[in-house]
């Protein structure tokens, strides 16, 4: 990613995907996995460029060991009779990383030839 050599040391560096990732979690209603990669696919708007649902999983897990989301089971077994669904939220520092991402993102782009 373009913003590696421009990140904050203090801030932890995000690869493409899990920017992605984090941002479609923050803005899904519901985030559990089928719904943050539904989330992607509105924000990329091109199928080819959207990562299969088991690379969110696996991204989501490295979030998650990063400290930069979690998650929890919510037991609807009574409703759905089905497994529990496995919901992801962003953490205060997962909040931090995607707002200094998006703001290193914003000002590399600002100055550029295409203005």
């Amino acid at each position: 990613m373009v913003i590696m050599w421009l990140a904050d040391r203090d801030c932890p560096h995000l690869a493409d995907i899990e920017y992605l990732i984090l941002s479609a979690t923050a803005l899904a209603s519901e985030a559990y996995g089928v719904a943050i990669h539904r989330k992607l696919r509105e924000m990329v708007h091109d199928e080819r460029k959207v990562p299969p649902l088991a690379n969110v999983y696996l991204t989501l897990s490295r979030l998650e060991m990063k400290g930069l989301c979690r998650s929890y089971l919510c037991d609807e077994r009574l409703i759905r009779g089905r497994r529990p669904k496995r919901f992801y939220e962003i953490t205060a520092e997962g909040n931090a990383t995607l707002k200094h991402s998006m703001r290193v993102i914003l000002n590399l782009f600002k100055d550029g030839p295409w203005n």
